[in-house]
């Protein structure tokens, strides 16, 4: 997100960096013809389920909490470009020994 405002825009806008994908892949991004391919859209959550476990994997990019001073507006962000996950418990009533993992999949 890049906001017009200089005063305002560090506060919105995270580094830079390459992603891959296209409108037609897993990793679905959409990108402008006449801007070079940079990205304009990409995926807000990825999301792993198997029903028959009591789990899920998951990540999500940078800023999709919108509260720009919290601390985790970022920090999935590194995870979520290279292909890990976090690993949360999806039982009717919470875990006692709940621990957050992380899991590469792609093997990066």
């Amino acid at each position: 997100f890049r906001s017009l405002d200089k005063f305002l825009s560090p506060s919105f806008t995270m580094e830079r960096f390459s992603i891959g994908g296209n409108g037609t892949t897993i990793n679905n991004t959409e990108y402008k013809l006449n801007e070079s391919y940079e990205a304009v859209v990409g995926a807000s959550c990825r999301f792993i389920s198997n029903m028959s476990e009591p789990f899920v994997y998951t990540s999500i990019p940078g800023g999709v909490s919108g509260q720009i001073y919290s601390s985790n507006y970022s920090d999935q962000l590194q995870l979520w470009m290279f292909g890990g996950y976090v690993k949360l418990p999806v039982s009717r009533t919470p875990e006692t020994d709940f621990v957050k993992t992380v899991k590469i999949v792609n093997g990066r």
